[in-house]
């Protein structure tokens, strides 16, 4: 069966709760169900659940992330830092470890590239050996005490920039990343995992962790193709028909109009779309850069043209913050100077200008009201 665009996008704005009636009212759940919020930049967690959440406030996302536990900031797909439901850390862990990092990486990762181009660093004997040592004090220190990364240094009586230690240790799950001086910044406090997620192992079967990973991801975001999968998981290609025979429930396989091959819905979810009916008004969104919608497809000319690909990602290919009309990049928007601007690529009617100018207001005022918290 085929599905134009137009529906199929409607059909996920709406499970993604971008959709003005599909909207959320628990952060757990709304990580939950749009399978982790992107955090590798402080911010944009927050601005990813101001677009989903019905009068959300920073307050609400660190009250669930350090006082309740109830969510975890984590290493997950493609060695990107996530923000997940603890009942979702395990086969999140099992599921992606072993896995490649990112161009960011980690302290020995980055320390084996500069040792390749010829610089003395990390892989000699004596740094190696401080390493160690430093690894093994802050272990040992933060067994009982939660502290920033320059309250470590001063406890420990350490000159040197002990980051990247703390950064794999939390890679590894040494290390737990604790609360923030500012909801908008990533000076964690950091413990033991097992002070901050005792009840937290990682004893499931990899093969069911891999499965629950790529159905929880096709429930997120489907309809999606092979291609899609093996991109958000970072699993090869050819892994993946052999992931989906573990996967209880039955998926349905569809066709998108203007694209080629199949796409893969689950059973419930076909019927919803099926039921699905267009655009009666439309639909704005205000994303922050990196906002999983974004990035969760391999074929990006699901949301925009691939011509307007320089106006929205940065040299390093991340996505910028984008203006959506029906599920479309239709803009782009940033804080300049403390005011948030925004440019539209193209005419737009004038009653969706309307909605556009609203939502400017109504962010501005969010960050107004909360970035001096």
């Amino acid at each position: 069966m085929s599905f134009p665009l137009e529906q199929v996008n409607l059909f996920c704005l709406s499970k993604q709760y971008l959709h003005p009636r599909s909207m959320g009212t628990d952060v757990t759940k709304v990580a939950g169900d749009v399978a982790g919020l992107s955090a590798g930049r402080a911010i944009t967690p927050f601005l990813s659940l101001w677009a989903r959440v019905n009068n959300f406030s920073p307050g609400v996302l660190m009250k669930a992330l350090y006082q309740e536990k109830k969510l975890g900031k984590i290493k997950f797909v493609r060695g990107n830092i996530f923000i997940l439901p603890v009942d979702m850390i395990e086969a999140a862990v099992v599921s992606t470890s072993g896995q490649p990092l990112n161009k960011n990486g980690t302290f020995f990762s980055r320390a084996a590239k500069s040792h390749e181009k010829g610089m003395n660093c990390i892989r000699g004997s004596r740094k190696v050996q401080e390493t160690v040592d430093h690894k093994s004090r802050i272990i040992n220190l933060l067994r009982n005490a939660s502290l920033t990364i320059e309250q470590m240094k001063k406890e420990l009586d350490i000159t040197d920039n002990i980051s990247e230690i703390v950064y794999e240790l939390c890679d590894s799950h040494v290390l737990a990343r604790g609360p923030t001086t500012r909801w908008y910044n990533n000076k964690h406090q950091y413990t033991t995992w097992e002070n901050w997620f005792p009840e937290i192992g990682f004893q499931m079967v990899k093969k069911q962790a891999r499965a629950m990973l790529v159905q929880s991801y096709i429930k997120s975001y489907g309809p999606v193709s092979i291609e899609d999968i093996a991109w958000w998981t970072g699993f090869a290609k050819d892994e993946t028909p052999g992931i989906l025979d573990d996967i209880s429930g039955g998926i349905e396989e569809i066709t998108i109009d203007c694209f080629e091959g199949k796409f893969l819905v689950t059973a419930d979810d076909f019927k919803t779309l099926k039921e699905t009916k267009y655009f009666s008004e439309s639909v704005v969104n205000f994303l922050p850069s990196q906002d999983n919608y974004m990035v969760a497809y391999r074929r990006r000319g699901r949301q925009y043209l691939r011509d307007i690909y320089p106006r929205i990602h940065d040299r390093a290919g991340n996505v910028m913050a984008t203006i959506l009309v029906n599920g479309h990049v239709a803009g782009a928007w940033d804080i300049v100077r403390g005011t948030l601007e925004y440019s539209i690529f193209e005419r737009i009617e004038n009653s969706i200008n309307s909605k556009v100018e609203e939502t400017a207001v109504n962010l501005s005022a969010f960050l107004r009201e909360n970035l001096a918290q």
